[in-house]
C-alpha cells in the first residue's frame, strides 16, 4: 500500500477507534484508553505518581494481574496505577489508536508486534535501567535480553517463556486404549490417534486447531525455512509444495471430520470454551503452553501437554516470549515504570499470585521459589519448557512491519481451503502473490 493511501486509511481507523472508545470505554473492565490526562502516559493524582499500565489476556490473567498491581500499590504508597486491559484483538486496536495519538500508557504489553513499535521509534531503550539495576536481570538467561533487542536497543523485556504444544484429554486416550503422545510422534501418529478417538465415538472431532498462523509458521520451520526472508521483502521459502502439502493436510482432515470447519471452530475459539474443554475433541493442536492451567480449570479433568508433531520438530520448535513489557518514549515517568517491570518479573510474592499465567518466569530464582506455591497443572508448563529447551531452535525475529496484514492474508486463504472453496494449489498461488505483493512495498 502506498504511503498516501496508508495515511488516509490510518486516519479513518484512528477516528473510528476513538469514536468507539468514547462510546464503550474500556473492554472487560479496564480503565478507558483516555483515562490519564494529556498525551504523556502519566498524571499526578492526590500527590501520587500515576502510572497507566496496559495488557491483554484472558479473564484469568486480568484477575491475577489486578491482584499483583494491588500488591505493588500497597508496597509503594506513592504510586497510583490505572489499569487498561482487554482481549488481544481489542488491545491491539486500542494500542494502535493510542500510538497515533501519542497517548500510550506508561507500561505496555507487547507481543509479536514489538519489532514494529520499536522500528517506528515509539519505545524507550530499557538498557539504562538494566545497567543501573533498576530492572534486575542477574538471574535471567542472557538470551531473554537478546530476544527483546532490536537495532541494538532493548525494546521489551519478556514476562514469561512459552512454547507451542498439543493439549490432549488423558481420560479419552485411556478409554481409547491409545498411547499418550510423546516426543517423536509424527503428524501421521497424531492424525491416526485423532481418527481412532472419532472412530470409537468418544469425540465429535479428533483435533481442534488452537491457532492458524503459529501452526503454519511451525510447519514451515519444520522444513528448515522461515515464513519471511531475511530482508523481510518476501517469503522465506521458494517451494510452493510446502504450502500445498500443508493445505492438503488440513483440507483432508476437514473432509474426514478429524478437525472442524472454520465456522464451527470459531464458536469454540476461547481456551475456556474450546472443544477440548467441552469433550468434543480429544486434542488441541498448536496451543501455547502457558494456557494449560486455564484449560484444566475450565475442563475440570486432566488435560496434559505433548510436543508438536515431527519429523523436524527440533527445527520447528522454539521458546517464545508470551508477552513483553515495554515503556513508550512518551512516558513522563520512565524510571517508575521500570521499577514496576522489575517488581513484576522479580518479586516472588507477585509471581506466586501471577502463577505463571503468562508463561514460565524468566527469573531462575523465582521459578524455584514458586514451585511449591502453584497448582500442579501449572507445573506442567515448567516441565514442558525444560523439555522443549533442549529440543528447539532459535526464534525467528525477522517479522516485517506488514506482519499483521500477512497474517490476515494467510487466515483468509486458509479459511477458503478449509471450506473447500479453492484447491490447495490455488491457495498456494494466491498466498504467494498476495503476501509478496504486500511485502515488496
Amino acid at each position: 500500500m502506498k504511503r498516501g493511501k496508508w495515511v488516509a486509511l490510518l486516519s479513518v481507523v484512528v477516528s473510528l477507534s476513538m469514536f468507539l472508545a468514547a462510546c464503550s470505554g474500556s473492554n472487560q473492565g479496564g480503565a478507558p484508553a483516555n483515562s490519564a490526562t494529556g498525551g504523556q502516559g502519566s498524571s499526578q493524582q492526590e500527590g501520587k505518581t500515576t502510572l497507566r499500565i496496559a495488557w491483554w489476556g484472558s479473564q484469568y490473567l486480568h484477575d491475577t494481574t489486578q491482584q499483583a498491581v494491588k500488591l505493588y500499590e500497597e508496597q509503594n504508597p506513592g504510586i497510583k496505577i490505572e489499569m487498561e486491559f482487554a482481549d488481544f484483538n481489542a488491545y491491539v486496536d486500542r494500542l494502535s489508536t493510542q500510538a497515533a495519538g501519542n497517548n500510550l500508557p506508561d507500561v505496555v504489553n507487547m507481543g509479536s508486534f514489538l519489532s514494529e513499535y520499536a522500528e517506528r521509534g515509539l519505545l524507550h531503550d530499557l538498557t539504562e535501567f538494566v545497567d543501573s539495576g533498576v530492572i534486575d536481570m542477574s538471574n535471567v538467561d542472557p538470551v531473554v535480553i537478546a530476544n527483546g533487542t532490536f537495532s541494538d536497543q532493548l525494546a521489551g523485556i519478556s514476562i514469561g517463556q512459552n512454547a507451542l504444544s498439543i493439549f490432549y484429554d488423558k481420560e479419552l486416550f485411556e478409554k481409547a486404549n491409545l498411547s499418550q503422545p510423546e516426543l517423536g510422534w509424527t503428524w501421521d501418529d497424531y492424525i491416526e490417534a485423532a481418527r481412532e478417538l472419532k472412530k470409537q465415538g468418544l469425540v465429535e472431532y479428533g483435533f481442534t486447531l488452537a491457532t492458524n498462523r503459529d501452526l503454519f509458521d511451525y510447519y514451515v520451520r519444520q522444513r528448515g525455512y522461515q515464513w519471511f526472508n531475511e530482508q523481510r521483502n518476501g517469503l522465506g521459502f521458494d517451494d510452493d509444495q510446502i504450502l500445498i502439502d500443508y493445505f492438503q493436510m488440513l483440507q483432508s482432515m476437514v473432509k474426514e471430520g478429524i478437525i472442524p470447519p472454520p465456522d464451527v471452530n470459531l464458536e469454540y475459539n476461547a481456551t475456556n470454551n474450546s472443544m477440548l474443554v467441552h469433550g468434543m475433541a480429544g486434542m488441541m493442536v498448536g496451543a501455547w503452553s502457558n494456557t494449560i492451567s486455564d484449560l484444566n480449570d475450565s475442563a475440570q479433568r486432566p488435560i496434559l501437554m505433548a510436543p508438536m508433531p515431527g519429523p523436524g520438530e527440533e527445527s520447528g520448535m522454539y521458546l517464545k516470549e508470551s508477552q513483553y513489557w515495554s515503556i513508550p518514549k512518551s512516558s513522563e515517568n520512565k524510571e517508575e515504570a521500570a521499577k514496576f517491570i522489575n517488581f513484576f518479573n522479580n518479586s516472588i510474592e507477585a509471581n506466586a499470585i501471577l502463577a505463571a499465567g503468562r508463561g514460565v518466569p524468566i527469573n531462575s530464582v523465582v521459578r524455584e521459589e514458586i514451585r511449591d506455591k502453584i497448582d500442579n497443572s501449572i507445573l506442567l508448563s515448567f516441565d514442558y519448557i525444560e523439555l522443549i529447551a533442549s529440543h528447539s531452535s532459535p526464534k525467528n525475529f525477522n517479522l516485517p512491519l506488514t506482519f499483521q496484514e500477512n497474517v490476515s492474508i494467510y487466515t483468509q486463504i486458509e479459511e477458503k481451503v478449509l471450506f473447500g472453496a479453492i484447491t490447495p494449489e490455488e491457495a498456494a498461488k494466491e498466498f504467494r502473490t498476495r503476501s509478496e505483493g504486500v511485502l515488496s512495498q
